[in-house]
């Protein structure tokens, strides 16, 4: 795996995921948007975390990507 495979394929999640989060905040698709909150309050204890579907979403489009470079890679 080369420096050149391993930039797109990392170009391509940050984009898609960055791209994903950002629809979410601008139009509010709540299934979209990245929401983190902690609190404490005395040792209470709350942990709140927001959609991961970006992430699955640019994960794939990375992994679609490196298939067809490698594919284009072996012709």
């Amino acid at each position: 795996m080369n420096i050149q495979r391993i930039g797109t394929v990392a170009l391509s999640f940050s984009a898609t995921t960055g791209l994903l989060y950002l629809i979410g905040h601008v139009w509010t698709v709540s299934s979209l948007m990245f929401h983190y909150e902690y609190q404490d309050e005395a040792n209470g204890f709350s942990l709140t975390c927001g959609s991961f579907l970006p992430v699955l979403i640019g994960l794939s489009a990375s992994f679609i990507t490196e298939k067809s470079f490698g594919q284009a890679r072996n012709k």
